[in-house]
């Protein structure tokens, strides 16, 4: 007879007293074989987890708590296009964007694969008419791609261009999210407006950003000497009507749908920039990467499956262990900004305090993502990660083969990234300092300071190399742990009713701001600083 969920909750909570006073270095001295029960293998990417704070019999109590939890069940609804967004009564079926029309993998798939593949063809034959040089509405070749997009519509594109190399005579790709003056300067700086093209990403085609950076740059363009900026402007959005009223030709406006959230869309016209800085294939075999993780992740059982393990592994310490942050260190600069693309998939996914069955949640939900690039965080943020009392679960990435030549440094980056996660949890006792630094005997108030308490826990994630397909692998990867870890709180991990509150305050506030009579309205800060702020 299976035990109930507060049985296997009890359970976790007698492992965390156990392994909080085990080393877990003990661990392997316990268990020889302890690598082969931690670590797994799929979609090119090979996942050690042995570092953690589990024994066998805690991941068999994790997998009880999943079962209780029924993360299967919400995974399968999620892949048949139920409305498991049901605070919106929207399906979540960006695993689609990925899938193959000759063989979906599923039947909430195939419903709308007649539309994905559509638009997936307009957008290759866009991406083919660029690279042949026929796409030059002012008779001059594209050399500059200006991205003007927010959140969703702009992390993920800018990632993947930083991380994988522009195919031959690409044009420069630029990102413009903010409303700040000095980033529109840098996006146009140089910049001929004959040789650019923009492309405008915003779902609602109303974002205020997004809004406000394209009439500025249609004001650019016109001042260019461009009578119909239209022309020079790509649209991807779910409200076309609104950018053709706009002047955006036809066949230049990509359709999303309201079954994709913007921080789950880069698969879909949104990566349109990748693909045009890369090239189609290298678009598809991101594509192919990530459907092969979609594939683990609906058919491997709990024991070997990815996403599960790790969201299992990730909620251990938030629920059990008081844990409030999660690490991401990646040891290769193309990845630089893999925790900011993180930071929204998971702080805009699982950040809720509310159940869906309206209740407030016990405890705390999704952590705080934070995080850099090896090995630039070892001169700034392993202080903390080693000495502070804090519990800082770590994930750290490593490309087995970086594809490029440069192999000494490469050898460089995987020693550090080894020995940092290995010194996290192995430590340094006050002897074992003493043994190093004799000198230090007669000084034990210093050789305390030089001590390292350990058992710091971290994954290590290695990608067999450096390629759009694993790429597309490890970010799916991360998009299921979202929906592994949401069933296990009960939440809703597809809206973020969060983001609205300040956004719709920041009408109010603009309206006073730039209004001639004297702040009312607000808490006495805010009027303030609104006087404050207020041009003359």
């Amino acid at each position: 007879m299976s035990a109930s969920k507060a049985e296997v909750l009890a359970g976790l909570r007698a492992e965390r007293e156990l392994l909080n006073v085990i080393p877990t270095k003990r661990l392997f001295t316990d268990d020889p074989k302890r690598m082969d029960v931690f670590s797994r293998d799929a979609c090119g990417l090979h996942v050690d987890f042995s570092k953690h704070r589990l024994r066998r019999s805690t991941l068999d109590l994790l997998l009880s708590w999943e079962d209780a939890c029924g993360v299967g069940a919400l995974r399968d609804k999620m892949f048949a296009g139920a409305e498991i967004n049901e605070s919106e009564d929207r399906a979540v079926l960006h695993t689609a964007l990925r899938d193959q029309a000759q063989s979906p993998l599923s039947p909430g798939h195939a419903r709308v694969m007649n539309e994905v593949m559509t638009v997936r063809a307009n957008m290759r034959a866009f991406v083919t008419r660029l690279e042949a040089g026929q796409f030059a509405p002012s008779h001059a070749p594209i050399e500059t791609v200006i991205h003007v997009g927010i959140g969703g519509s702009e992390l993920g594109p800018k990632l993947l261009v930083d991380a994988l190399p522009p195919r031959q005579n690409a044009p420069v790709t630029r990102f413009l999210a903010n409303l700040d003056g000095t980033e529109y300067e840098r996006a146009i700086a140089g910049a001929d407006p004959r040789s650019t093209l923009v492309i405008a990403a915003s779902k609602s085609f109303t974002t205020w950003e997004t809004k406000a950076n394209v009439e500025k740059l249609w004001a650019w363009l016109k001042a260019g000497g461009i009578d119909n900026p239209g022309a020079h402007i790509v649209a991807l959005t779910a409200k076309p009507e609104l950018a053709a009223k706009l002047g955006v030709p036809g066949e230049q406006i990509f359709p999303l749908w309201d079954w994709v959230g913007g921080r789950y869309s880069l698969w879909s016209a949104i990566g349109l920039p990748f693909a045009v800085h890369a090239g189609w294939d290298a678009f598809c075999e991101l594509l192919q990467g990530a459907r092969e993780m979609d594939e683990h992740f609906l058919t491997a059982d709990a024991e070997h499956n990815l996403p599960i393990l790790l969201g299992l592994i990730g909620a251990w310490y938030i629920h059990f262990h008081g844990a409030e942050t999660q690490a991401v260190f990646a040891y290769d600069h193309r990845l630089a900004k893999l925790p900011s693309f993180l930071q929204q998939l998971d702080m805009e996914s699982n950040g809720k305090g509310i159940t869906k069955a309206g209740d407030p949640v016990e405890g705390s939900t999704g952590p705080i993502i934070w995080g850099g690039e090896g090995t630039l965080v070892q001169h700034a943020v392993m202080q903390l990660m080693h000495q502070s009392p804090r519990l800082v679960p770590a994930d750290f990435i490593i490309a087995r083969d970086p594809r490029h030549d440069h192999i000494d440094h490469h050898q460089g980056l995987i020693a550090n990234c080894l020995a940092q996660s290995a010194a996290l949890m192995n430590g340094r006792s006050l002897e074992e300092t003493i043994a190093l630094y004799p000198e230090l005997a007669e000084r034990p108030e210093i050789a305390a300071q030089r001590t390292y308490p350990g058992n710091k826990p971290s994954s290590t994630i290695v990608l067999d190399a450096f390629t759009p397909h694993h790429i597309g692998a490890l970010l799916a990867l991360y998009e299921h742990k979202v929906l592994v870890q949401s069933a296990l709180w009960e939440i809703n991990a597809f809206d973020q009713w969060g983001v609205e509150l300040g956004k719709l305050a920041a009408n109010d506030v603009h309206a006073a701001l730039v209004s001639k009579g004297e702040a009312t309205d607000f808490d006495r800060s805010t009027n303030a600083l609104i006087a404050k702020l207020r041009r003359s």
